[in-house]
């Protein structure tokens, strides 16, 4: 039986997807109700699965070519763009939270399409789509361990942004922060080429961020004088704001530039009421692993938290600390690291994959197999999780402490 001309365009539109789809994308995107869904099933055009609809490769093929002749192709791909750009920024409340965790799996689903929405949105020029789904892209994809995928879709924004415009200095910032630790010069550059375009186009907030990224370069270059005044100059719109992504990490930096320790007791205090009030997870945890480590923090505050590191870690929860615990090992701390937090907070994760988020960057590119190796083989394997601390404690010496090499190098 042949194809009614609905079920001819459902069909063709459906090759529009880089991946499965769900019922809402097929209605948002290409105007399939159940009914059509339904008929394409029947058809064994399209199977289903745990709630998402997928076209066998052969079928998908035939789709495209079908695509490609339908006079609305372009309307389509930027329905697809607008729907999943949407996505993502649908999960910006999560961002840095006890919740991103659960929001980037949701991701994962979708990656491809994802990928797909953001290099039609350059290509069509859509720097209305661009521009604000940027920092969560680029943290999504650094948390995954994606820093070549980011390097090449910032690049397709960078080509689709006007000459100095603000989401061109956007792009800027994020290139500057993924070459920062390995090359601090030209992080610098970027960042003093985006400061003017930012002041001239953007918000006090976005200039802050910059400010705040030259701060973190001046460390980087071993000059904490000049990344104090940065962090500063950065401190007040970020206060203003009261941001979440930066205002712990600025107080907590300015900590670490102060030389009289009842200074930098006074900085961390406030890096740590500020984490918590904004629902930073990923600082709350890791906010003075620079400056000393959990040790230090929590003998400074026994008064506002409890001494024994059971309590601490049933305050702050096993699904922040796990969050948290990720986004260092995609900020690069090193597998070193993330086993001495958890050992020291005395959290166990039985069954929870610690390692999952970052087990491309452990696996892939940490350059060191024996290291891996010993790992898992006292972890029982880096996807199984860490069973409890006694097995931390067995895996420790086995990584000897050492320095690790940083994860993306």
């Amino acid at each position: 039986m042949l194809l009614t001309d609905a079920e001819r365009s459902a069909l063709a539109g459906s090759a529009v997807f880089h991946g499965g789809f769900t019922r809402d994308a097929a209605e948002a995107v290409v105007g399939m109700d159940l009914a059509l869904l339904s008929a394409l099933l029947d058809r064994s055009l399209l199977r289903r699965h745990a709630g998402r609809y997928y076209l066998h490769p052969v079928v998908k093929q035939y789709a495209r070519e079908k695509l490609t002749e339908e006079p609305v192709a372009r309307e389509l791909r930027d329905r697809h763009a607008a729907h999943y750009l949407a996505l993502l920024a649908s999960k910006a409340p999560f961002d840095l939270t006890a919740g991103q965790r659960q929001a980037f799996e949701e991701l994962d689903r979708d990656h491809a399409d994802l990928r797909a929405a953001w290099e039609w949105a350059a290509e069509s020029g859509r720097t209305d789509l661009l521009e604000p789904t940027l920092q969560l892209l680029s943290r999504y994809l650094i948390t995954r361990g994606r820093l070549r995928e980011l390097s090449q879709l910032l690049a397709r924004a960078e080509a689709a942004a006007p000459e100095g415009s603000l989401l061109t200095a956007l792009v800027m910032r994020m290139q500057a922060h993924i070459m920062m630790r390995n090359d601090a010069p030209g992080a610098q550059a970027l960042l003093e080429r985006a400061l003017p375009i930012v002041e001239r186009h953007g918000s006090d907030l976005q200039v802050a961020q910059i400010r705040f990224g030259l701060g973190m370069t001046m460390a980087f270059l071993g000059d904490p004088e000049r990344a104090r005044r940065f962090m500063l100059e950065a401190l007040p719109a970020l206060e203003r704001h009261d941001d979440r992504e930066l205002l712990g990490a600025c107080l907590s930096n300015l900590g670490m530039f102060t030389a009289d320790r009842d200074e930098e007791d006074g900085w961390i205090k406030r890096a740590v009421a500020t984490s918590r009030r904004t629902g930073n997870t990923a600082d709350l945890v890791g906010v003075e692993a620079d400056g000393g480590g959990i040790e230090e923090l929590l003998d400074r505050h026994r008064g506002e938290v409890a001494a024994s590191h059971r309590r601490v870690a049933r305050r702050v929860t096993e699904a922040q600390l796990v969050g948290a615990v990720e986004v260092r090992v995609a900020e690069r701390r090193g597998l070193a690291l993330v086993a001495e937090l958890l050992e020291r907070v005395g959290l166990e994760v039985a069954g929870r994959g610690v390692g999952r988020v970052g087990e491309h960057e452990v696996a892939d590119q940490l350059g060191d197999p024996a290291v891996v190796a010993a790992v898992e083989r006292r972890l029982g394997g880096l996807e199984q999780g860490i069973g409890s601390t006694g097995e931390l404690d067995v895996a420790l010496p086995d990584l000897g402490r050492r320095e690790l090499p940083e994860v993306g190098r």
